[in-house]
């Protein structure tokens, strides 16, 4: 943001003379989405034009499908109604299908662009790869379908605790650690062996009035992949009327990633970062 915004919107950080840079984050995909005032006649007349724009890039069309089921109130009791579901379609552009396993997409609901970028274990992506790859789509986005404003972004950063991605809290039995990977897991009173999976909690903290932070650890296990504790952390800031331009946006993204990365430091502990492969740099 601008600098008389950033000294009403942004919280101050404390200044750091060393950042650390991990070598082996847990971190498997990092997601960032910008919404913006969209009539539904721009999005449908845009919508195929769009598609040719991305086709070069991100060839595959594998849309993604949801059916939402309405509530009705009968007596004070709700029931849910069956007979009028509505079909959601979110068009995505991918640079590999789907069946041979995402590496980055392009979402494309309506009021919003939404960019993923999946990273592997020992992967050298960074935020950086994810913020220049959306840099050049964004304008391109906002040309294309005439936007005059952004109204919020979002920074999504997802993270997994599974034995392929950081095998180091797994104990020789193959259980996972939590309560020595986690702060809000590490202190849980009373006497006990272990902590038992299925694992699902979420909090959501308000930074200041435009912006909110959502943590949420659940269970995502598999018979294939064993044990697996997804760790997300999800930066959501509204844009002031008046300061929606795409530069705004993608200085607000850059403020959101930085609340991310401190809320990272406090959401591990100190035994699991320290498997992750710190590097110190003044």
């Amino acid at each position: 943001m601008t600098d008389h915004i950033s000294s009403e919107f942004v919280i101050p950080s404390p200044p750091r003379s060393v950042q650390v840079i991990y070598q082996k984050p847990p971190i498997i995909e990092r997601v960032m989405v910008v919404e913006a005032i969209m009539t539904p006649e721009q999005f449908e007349e845009g919508i195929e034009g769009w598609r040719q724009e991305v086709a070069s890039e991100y060839p595959y069309e594998e849309p993604l499908t949801e059916w939402l089921l309405n509530m009705k109130e009968k007596d004070g009791i709700p029931l849910l109604d069956t007979m009028e579901p509505e079909l959601k379609i979110t068009h995505r552009f991918s640079k590999k299908r789907k069946a041979e396993g995402f590496d980055w997409s392009i979402r494309c609901p309506s009021g919003t662009l939404i960019m993923n970028m999946h990273s592997r274990p020992g992967s050298d992506r960074q935020y950086a790869n994810l913020k220049d790859e959306f840099e050049r789509w964004f304008p391109k986005w906002v040309r294309h379908f005439n936007i005059s404003q952004c109204h919020a972004v979002t920074l999504i950063y997802v993270n997994s605790l599974s034995r392929d991605v950081t095998p180091d809290l797994f104990t020789s039995e193959g259980d996972l650690e939590l309560g020595k990977a986690l702060t809000v897991f590490a202190g849980i009173p009373g006497v006990h062996e272990r902590l038992e999976p299925p694992f699902d909690c979420q909090v959501t903290v308000r930074l200041n009035p435009e912006t909110s932070l959502h943590i949420r650890v659940n269970d995502d296990s598999s018979l294939g992949r064993g044990p697996t504790v997804l760790v997300k952390l999800k930066c959501t800031a509204a844009l002031r009327p008046g300061h929606g331009t795409v530069q705004e946006a993608l200085q607000l993204l850059n403020w959101c990633h930085e609340r991310i990365i401190e809320r990272f430091e406090l959401v591990f502990t100190t035994e699991a970062k320290e498997t992750f492969g710190p590097t110190r740099h003044p």
